[in-house]
Order: structure tokens, then sequence, then C-alpha cells
């Protein structure tokens, strides 16, 4: 096992160098060009503005000090211009335009054209090659101005066993980090900032199919609902297949199929085109350059009777562990896990992001969520959650069995915690959530859901929330306090809709509001309850009681006595009368908190003991 050392900074440093720490290498480049499985590769600090493209397995790349920064952008000089906008522009020629544009720092969203930037916004003439930049009205000169340049800071592909450890990623124009295929990899204590598509992404090897469309006349199918899937040919092996997706059409027309670009395919296997039982129509050869790969089945092809895709576990993702990084002000989400299962995402902070904090989508099931810090994520429509499990939309799978646990989730565009659409069997406890723009947690067609030892404070809306096709929901030993106060949507600590309180079970749960809910105020339509059980709403936790007599039997109805919610202390108070009110025999109920201590006998409500 070798040790490579890289130091852009030393003097006489050289890629010719044998890559001691006396004699370092001067680039990532070759660093990755030397290294083997076992070996690492240790980086001094400085700016490499390289793409990080790992070759091989089971090597270890590790930041010797803080500031080693993989960057992903180039810096944009020279004389800027003023426009009759509030934007400034400048010569720009690159053969690859920007995606992301931070200007100090601050990464810029891309505007739809130069007459229509507001502050913060950049947009880029490729055929003028002039880059403009919106900074409110001020001149970008004298400012540091970086463009996204290289497609991802770290990219690893079908390897496995590999650690980055301490790097600060940098404005790249796609992803910070991301994993496609293999795994085993850890991801520990790095910075990850400012990325257009994501912050660090874990998916298998697998084209995305969009949603297929009506092609048009001059085809020969018949009238009906067509299904298909997509996958790729990668080194002589078939990846994952894609969701599965449909299209109804009259008789006679063709089907419009597109997907995601998979650089490393050399070709794609068509699949159609009865549900579930697809077969193979064509194989596509991925000669497409910079477009979208696609296809039109016209019905002119028989089907071959090969059924739907076989899958490759070189080419799929093993477990992986994402832990203690820092992802920050990426114009997606921070943590982004795509149909990868079994890993652990542990004691990262994801904050300022423009979408989820951690998202875990399509099919991601059993990863272990626990420890993390998520606030202050936000996309200006409400969808922006603290942690997600969720589908990625129609006809894609949600994301079950993940327990999602002892985390502290704030101040989020929507709601702390969310399980959605097809995501059953989550396991939600131990967590802190409070003040977030919709629910402290919600749940949302899915099954099975279990809220235990949580915390949820000052939400918009009802602050332990299930609804839709949800069933088998248990919410215990919770404690929720002033949530959904005057909310423009639902109302209460606690929400059981309709259908999901068919067979919910609510018990041990403290509740409370600090002004009672007949003496708020409240506009037209806004109905301030304490609960809201299928359509009715109740003031306080006793009318509840009495008119439910199988749930929140052992409920109450009390300040929780936190230590001091002015500065976010949600500790309990030793006269709290959360104190020991709780039930060790919660379904799936943590002998220990938030903090790792042990729960007495009995537990305190809650997420602390």
């Amino acid at each position: 096992m070798a040790t490579y050392y890289v130091n852009n900074q030393a003097i006489g440093a050289s890629d010719s160098n044998p890559g001691t720490q006396s004699a370092p290498l001067f680039t990532l480049a070759q660093a990755n060009n030397l290294a083997a499985s076992g070996d690492t590769v240790y980086v001094a600090p400085g700016a490499y503005r390289e793409q990080l493209t790992c070759k091989n397995s089971g090597v270890t790349w590790a930041a010797t000090a803080p500031g080693a920064t993989i960057n992903g952008s180039v810096v944009v000089s020279g004389s800027w211009s003023s426009t009759s906008t509030n934007a400034f522009s400048i010569s720009y020629i690159t053969t690859t335009a920007p995606l992301v544009v931070a200007v100090d720092g601050i990464p810029y969203q891309a505007a739809t054209s130069s007459m229509t930037t507001t502050a913060s916004q950049f947009y880029y003439d490729s055929s003028a090659k002039i880059l403009y930049v919106d900074m409110g009205g001020t001149n970008p000169t004298g400012h540091t101005v970086e463009a996204g340049s290289l497609s991802t800071g770290i990219t690893l592909l079908n390897l496995t066993g590999c650690t980055i450890r301490g790097f600060k990623v940098y404005v790249s124009n796609g992803y910070g980090i991301i994993a496609q295929g293999g795994g085993g990899h850890t991801f520990i204590d790095n910075e990850v900032y400012g990325h257009p598509s994501g912050g660090i992404r874990l998916q298998p090897v697998s084209p995305q199919l969009f949603q297929p469309t009506d092609g048009g006349s001059g085809g020969s199918l018949g009238a009906g609902t067509y299904y298909y899937l997509v996958t790729a040919i990668i080194g002589g092996q078939e990846s994952l297949p894609s969701f599965e997706l449909s299209v109804t059409i009259p008789a006679g027309d063709k089907v419009a199929l597109q997907w995601s670009k998979v650089s490393t395919a050399t070709s794609f296997n068509i699949y159609g085109r009865t549900k579930s039982g697809e077969t193979l129509l064509t194989n596509v050869a991925n000669n497409f350059g910079a477009s979208f790969p696609n296809y039109t089945d016209d019905g002119s092809l028989t089907p071959d009777g090969i059924t739907s895709a076989p899958t490759s576990s070189s080419i799929s993702i093993s477990p992986c562990t994402i832990q203690n990084n820092h992802i920050w002000r990426v114009l997606s989400h921070g943590v982004y896990m795509y149909g990868a299962s079994g890993c652990l995402i542990t004691g990262n902070h994801c904050h300022h992001n423009v979408f989820h904090g951690i998202a875990l989508l399509n099919g991601s099931a059993n990863n272990t969520v626990e420890f993390n810090v998520c606030h202050n994520n936000w996309k200006g429509n409400r969808t922006a959650n603290g942690i997600q499990a969720d589908s990625f939309g129609a006809g894609t799978p949600g994301s079950p069995g993940n327990i999602i646990q002892f985390n502290r989730v704030y101040r989020n565009e929507d709601s702390g915690i969310s399980i959605y659409n097809g995501s059953h069997d989550c396991i939600v406890r131990g967590n802190l959530s409070y003040l977030n723009g919709d629910h402290g947690i919600d749940n949302f067609n899915s099954q099975n859901c279990h809220m235990i030892n949580n915390t949820a404070y000052y939400n918009v809306s009802a602050g332990l929330n299930s609804e839709g096709t949800s069933q088998g929901i248990r919410m215990y030993n919770n404690i929720s306090m002033d949530n959904g106060i005057n909310s423009p949507r639902t109302s209460g600590n606690y929400r059981v809709d309709q259908t999901a309180n068919q067979d919910a079970q609510v018990d041990y749960n403290l509740s409370y509001l600090t002004t009672p809910a007949a003496q708020q105020s409240g506009g037209s339509g806004l109905t301030n309850c304490e609960m809201t059980w299928g359509t009715t709403t109740y003031g306080t936790l006793a009318a509840f009681q009495t008119a439910i007599t199988s749930q929140m039997t052992h409920g109450l109805e009390s300040n929780p006595k936190f230590g001091s919610l002015t500065n976010s202390n949600f500790q309990l108070q030793n006269n709290s009368p959360a104190r020991g009110m709780g039930s060790a025999s919660a379904p799936d109920f943590s002998s220990t908190d938030f903090y790792g201590n042990p729960y007495g006998s009995p537990p305190n409500a809650g997420f602390v003991a």
C-alpha cells in the first residue's frame, strides 16, 4: 500500500515527482493515475481547479488540513459593462456554458434571459459569448466572480470502498460529489457548496425515463395505454432499469420516449409495452452527443419475448456512509439519495439549500438518517423540507423502511420531516422539529409510519400530521406545542385525517397551546384547534378524549416546561409533566434519546430523556 502527497502550493511540486511529502505531486490528476486499491492520497491546502473522477476502487483521498478545495469553476476577469437592466455584462468565451455563477462565494441561479434577471441571478448568452450578472445594480468589478465549468467536483463510477475526507468541493456545473454504481464508500468531513444539481448524490447506474408522450399520428399502435422501461449497457453489462412509466394514445399514434444521459453507456435497451411485463423492443446506440437520448415507438417492431431487464450488482450501488459533512447553498438537494439503500447518513449539517436538506427518493430504502441538522432549506414554492422520503413523481416508487431519528430540523420552507407517496414502514423517532413552514412531521400516502418520542414546536401547520391514504399510523410519546396557530392550512398539535384515522393509534402524547384555541384570533376559514381527527377539530385535548375514547387515553394537555424557548432550548425542566409520562411499550421505542442518554422507566415524552 502506497502513500502519495499532492501540494500545488509547494515549491518544486511537480507531476514528475515521486509524490512523497518532500517531493509532492502538483495535480490530483497525476495522483489519480498512480493510486491503486489500498493506497492513500494526502492533499495539502490549495485551490485545485480539477474534476476528480476517481479511477480505482479502495483509494482513500484525504485533505491534510482545511483549505484543500476542489473547484469546479473558473474565475471570470475583465471589465464589466452596464446594461439597460440592473445586470452587468462581460465577454466570456467558453465551450462549457455555466450552470451556476458564484459572486464572492454566493451562488447565483440562472435567469431565462439577459432582460429578466433579478438580484442574485445570471444569464449566459452562448451565442454571443456574453455573461450577465445581476448584483441588484452593483458593478461586479472588484468582486470575485466564478463560473461553473467542470461537470462535477468528485465522481466515483462503478468503484467500491473509497474514502473522501476533508475537502471543500466548490461550485461545479453539476454535483459536488456523485457516486454511481459500486458503493461501500465513506464521505466524511467534507464541505460541499454551490453546486446546481445537488451536494452529495448516490445512485445506481440507471437512466431516468422521462414521461412518455403521444408522438402523434403515423404509427400502427392500437388505442390503449403503453408502458416502458429503459436500461443502459455499460461495459457489456446492463444497468438497473428506469422506473416504469406509461402513456395513453389513440389508435394509429406513436409514442415518444426520452431519457437522461448516461455518458458511459455504449447503448440503451428499450422495453415495452405491457405493464410489469415489458419485453425488449430494440437497442439504441448512444450516439446522441449533448442531446438527450430518445426513441419513437411507432409500433413497427415486434417484442422479442425477453422480459423486463436484468440487473447487475456491479452497476447498482451498495451501502455507503455520509458522515459529518457540511452541505450548504446547493441549488438542489443537500444529500441526494436516488434509489440508494442501506446507507448511513449521520451528523451532517445541511442548510440554505434550494430544495430538501436530505432527500431519500425513488426507492431509497432502509437507510438510517440520524444526528443531522437541517435548517433554512428553501425553494420558493413551499416544497423544501428538512428531511424528505418520497417517490420521484408519478410512476416511481416511494422510499420505504427508513429510520429517521435524532435529527434537529428547523426553519425549513415546508415541513421539518416529510414521509410521502409510498414511503411505507418508516420510523420517525427522537427528532426535534420547530419553526418550519408547514408541519413538524408530515405523513402523506404512506403506510405504517411510526412517530415516536419527537418534539414539534410552533410549526405553521399541524405539528404531527398524517393524511391521504396513510394507514397503520402510530403516534406515541411525542410533545407537540403551539403548532398550526392561525394556520392557512391545517391546524392543531396532532392531526389524523379521515382515512388515516381508521386504524391509527395515538397515545402517551403531550399537547399544549400557550393560548387556548378558543382564545386565539382567526381569519376567515381558519379553525384553531388542539386536535384534528378525521374532519372534526377539537379545541382542547379533553374534548377530543371525551369524543374519541379509544385514543389519547394516557395523553396530557399541559405546558411541557422547556428550558428556554427564546434560546431554542427544548430540554425539559425538572418539574415538566412530560417526564415519565411516556410508554416503553410504544412501537419502535428507542431506549436512548437524542443525546444517547438512556430513557428512564417510564420514559419521558419528547426527544430527551
